[in-house]
C-alpha cells in the first residue's frame, strides 16, 4: 500500500447517508435506512471497495511500467482479505472477502493516459467515506462517488462485466487514436467475492458534479419503446426524461456552431466504427445521458475537449448497459441552419 494513504472507514451508515441527503440524494425521512445488494449492506460494499483497491493499486506501484501486450487485457488479479488482517492486508470489522482486479496493468495504462495519478486515485477513493447516490434507472445497480467529485463507482452484472473485459483491446486502440473520445473514462474493474456472492464494479470518470445543477438530464436510448418519464419520476425535483420526453421538449435537436457540430460528429461516427467493429452482441448497445446546463444568464458554456461552443454544456455518456445506438443519436443533435450564430 502507497505510505501515507490509508482507509477512512469509520463513518456510520447513518451519517453517510445524511451526508447524501445534504447533496440532494436521499429522501427525506430515510436517511437511516441502508440499501443492501445481492443481500449485502451498502456499508459492507463501499468499505470493500475502499480496502481492495487501497491494496491493489498499492501493491500495483512495484510493478516497473512497461508497454501494454494483449494478454495484460485477461490477467485477474485475487487477494484475500480476512476480518482479522494478514501479513498482507490490514483487520477490518467487515464479512472475509475476497476483491479481484481485472486487467490491473491494463487499468494503469489507462489511468496514466486520463492524468490520474495512482496517489490521486487512492486519496479520491480511500480518504473519504463513499457518498451512495440514488439510482434514477431501472437496472438496480448501486452508485457511489467519491467525496471529490471525481469518480462514479457502479455494480455491474456479470455480463456487463464481461462485456467490459471483452471491450478492453478495441478500447485500448481507440484511446491512442481516438484522443476526444466520447467512450466513458473506464479507470478499474473489480470484483467483491464473499459468502458465495459476487459483487462487481467498475470505476468511472463522473461527468456530472452534484455542485453544478442541471437544468434538464435525459436518459438517451435511441428507441421509442416505453421510452416516457413515468409520472413518479417527473414529480421529483431533479427528473431524469427519456427519449420521447427529449423528442417533445428539444423537437427542434440542440444546436451547436458548425465547428462544434462537425467535431462532434466526427467523434460520435469513430467510436462508433470502433464498438461497432469489435462487438456484436445485441444486448450491448451505447446509451446516452445528455444534460444541460443553461445559465441563467444566457452565457453558455463550451463542450468539453471540443472548440468553443456557443450553445449548450453537453455531456454524452456511454453507459455499459448498451454500446451501438450512439449512431442514432445523429437524429437528435441538429447542425445550426446557415447563418445562424
Amino acid at each position: 500500500m502507497v505510505p501515507g494513504i490509508l482507509p477512512v472507514l469509520c463513518l456510520s451508515a447513518s451519517a453517510q447517508m445524511s451526508s447524501a441527503a445534504e447533496n440532494g440524494d436521499a429522501a427525506p425521512g430515510k436517511q437511516n435506512e441502508e440499501k443492501t445488494y445481492k443481500k449485502t449492506a451498502s456499508s459492507a460494499i463501499k468499505g470493500a471497495i475502499q480496502l481492495g483497491i487501497g491494496y491493489t493499486v498499492g501493491n500495483l506501484t512495484s510493478k516497473p511500467e512497461r508497454d501494454v501486450l494483449m494478454q495484460d487485457f485477461y490477467v485477474v488479479e485475487s487477494v484475500f482479505l480476512p476480518s482479522e488482517g494478514s501479513n498482507l492486508t490490514p483487520a477490518h470489522h467487515y464479512p472475509d472477502f475476497r476483491f479481484k482486479t481485472y486487467a490491473p496493468l491494463a487499468f494503469r495504462y489507462f489511468r496514466e493516459l486520463f492524468g490520474i495519478k495512482p496517489d490521486d486515485y487512492l486519496y479520491s477513493i480511500c480518504s473519504e467515506p463513499l457518498i451512495e447516490l440514488s439510482n434514477p434507472g431501472a437496472s438496480g445497480s448501486l452508485f457511489f462517488v467519491t467525496s471529490d467529485d471525481e469518480f462514479i463507482i457502479k455494480t455491474v452484472q456479470h455480463k456487463e462485466a464481461e462485456f467490459l473485459q471483452k471491450l478492453l483491446p478495441g478500447y485500448y486502440m481507440n484511446l491512442n487514436q481516438n484522443p476526444r473520445t466520447l467512450l466513458p473514462k473506464f479507470y478499474g474493474l473489480y470484483c467483491m467475492q464473499s459468502g458465495g456472492i459476487n459483487i462487481r464494479i467498475v470505476v468511472m470518470n463522473n461527468v456530472l458534479p452534484r455542485s453544478m445543477r442541471m437544468h434538464f438530464t435525459y436518459d438517451l436510448k435511441g428507441s421509442t419503446y416505453k421510452r416516457r418519464a413515468s409520472r413518479k419520476e417527473r414529480e421529483k425535483s431533479n427528473p431524469t426524461f427519456k427519449d420521447l420526453d427529449f423528442l417533445q421538449d428539444m423537437h427542434e435537436g440542440l444546436y451547436f456552431d458548425t465547428e462544434t457540430y462537425n467535431a462532434l460528429m466526427k467523434t460520435l461516427q469513430r467510436d462508433c466504427r470502433t464498438s461497432g467493429c469489435q462487438f456484436s452482441s445485441p444486448d450491448c448497445y451505447p446509451e446516452d445521458l445528455c444534460t444541460i446546463h443553461g445559465a441563467s444568464s444566457c452565457s453558455l458554456l463550451p463542450v468539453d475537449g471540443f472548440p468553443d461552443s456557443q450553445s449548450v454544456l453537453l455531456f454524452l455518456d456511454c453507459a455499459l448497459e448498451d454500446l451501438s445506438s450512439l449512431n442514432r443519436t445523429n437524429a437528435i443533435l441538429s447542425q445550426p441552419p446557415c447563418g445562424s450564430s
